[in-house]
């Protein structure tokens, strides 16, 4: 399918780079600009599907008049809003809340109008910068990246983002584990190319225990020139950690699993690291998060995380007890039952057994 837009001002040349990034052949009309795909033949249109119109109020009249001559009137599509239909239905099946028609609409007042047109939608490719998920477009667009380094056995906080990215352009690459889960770092450094944007993978394994090397792999990212993400929800208080000693770019966490209130976490970003904030709209948290701070959470986050550093080895030495009198006592008392993980690296707390002819939503 063939797509044109006529106007490549500030809504019409945002249409025209969203429509290249999700990949359609798409043809620009305009006087003023010149470029790959760009022309001021307005013949050109004359075998687009659908022709999308973004000229200012003082062009739109003769523009439409113009394209008369090459399209019919059923492939016109005046109203701006309807782009969103168009993306929406064609590529991510979101249910679409029609809004007021904008056919020659300066710009002004677009993001207001355009706040409520996605029921429940979360990440949604649009012409507006505000709607358009920044660190999608960083990995996709902006960068020419398009690769992504991860693991089988992450958490779905991880493993959905990465289906999501895939599902809108980036390769996947995941790092096989070993029988027992552990992880290759040759492996690891031969899936790094030029073309990897990000490499993500956990401290310790949620299900396992499995503590992995993830400053041996931030290292190795770093020296590939790749950006290194760790999911450390399952280390922090368990596993010691210092990151001013590696190269890690991100680390986040989670307040919950060291006894701080549900709803705070941490995301930790490296001085230096490039990072558009999610939220935008605030100067809080140094323009990385815009909202006003909970302070009594990020309080008792911040005290949660005193006693845990304080008490690391004690309770490790006493949670890992617990856990291996437990694990003796299954494995003495049941037959055909294993431990599953690396059993000399993971976290005290963890205790994963696999019973044999039992299906594990008995």
């Amino acid at each position: 399918m063939k797509i044109g837009v006529v106007g490549l001002g500030l809504i019409g040349g945002s249409i025209f780079k969203s429509l290249k990034a999700l990949s359609y052949d798409v043809i620009g009309v305009s006087n003023s600009q010149t470029g790959e795909n760009i022309s001021s033949d307005w013949s050109m249109l004359s075998d687009c599907s659908i022709v999308f119109v973004c000229s200012p109020m003082n062009k739109i009249i003769s523009d439409l008049k113009n394209l008369e001559q090459y399209v019919s009137e059923d492939t016109i599509v005046s109203d701006v809003a309807s782009l969103k239909e168009f993306v929406v239905k064609e590529k991510y099946n979101y249910n679409f809340v029609p809004s007021h028609p904008m056919a020659g609409t300066e710009f002004s007042g677009f993001e207001n109008s355009f706040e409520g047109l996605f029921k429940g939608a979360k990440w949604v490719l649009t012409p507006l910068n505000n709607i358009v998920p920044d660190e999608l477009k960083q990995v996709i667009v902006d960068m020419g990246a398009k690769i992504v380094v991860t693991t089988p056995v992450e958490h779905p906080a991880i493993m959905q983002t990465c289906d999501f990215l895939s599902s809108h352009g980036a390769t996947i690459k995941y790092l096989k584990v070993s029988n027992q889960g552990d992880l290759d770092l040759k492996e690891f450094e031969n899936l790094l190319t030029p073309n990897t944007a990000l490499a993500s993978v956990m401290w310790a394994n949620n299900e396992t225990g499995n503590i992995y090397p993830v400053p041996e792999l931030a290292e190795i990212a770093y020296k590939h020139g790749v950006m290194f993400h760790t999911d450390a929800v399952q280390a922090v208080a368990k596993v010691p950690i210092s990151l001013k000693d590696t190269k890690i770019n991100m680390l986040s966490f989670s307040g919950h699993k060291i006894h701080a209130p549900k709803g705070i976490g941490v995301l930790y970003v490296r001085r230096g690291t490039r990072f558009i904030p999610f939220m935008k709209g605030g100067h809080q948290e140094r323009g990385r998060r815009a909202g006003t701070e909970n302070v009594p959470y990020i309080v008792g986050l911040g005290v949660a995380c005193e006693l845990a550093k304080n008490n690391l080895s004690v309770v490790s030495s006493r949670v890992k007890a617990l856990r291996d009198k437990l694990e003796q006592g299954i494995l003495n008392a049941i037959p055909d039952c294993f431990v599953t993980g690396d059993e000399s690296r993971r976290t005290d707390n963890t205790l994963n057994v696999a019973f044999k002819f039992v299906e594990g939503e008995a």
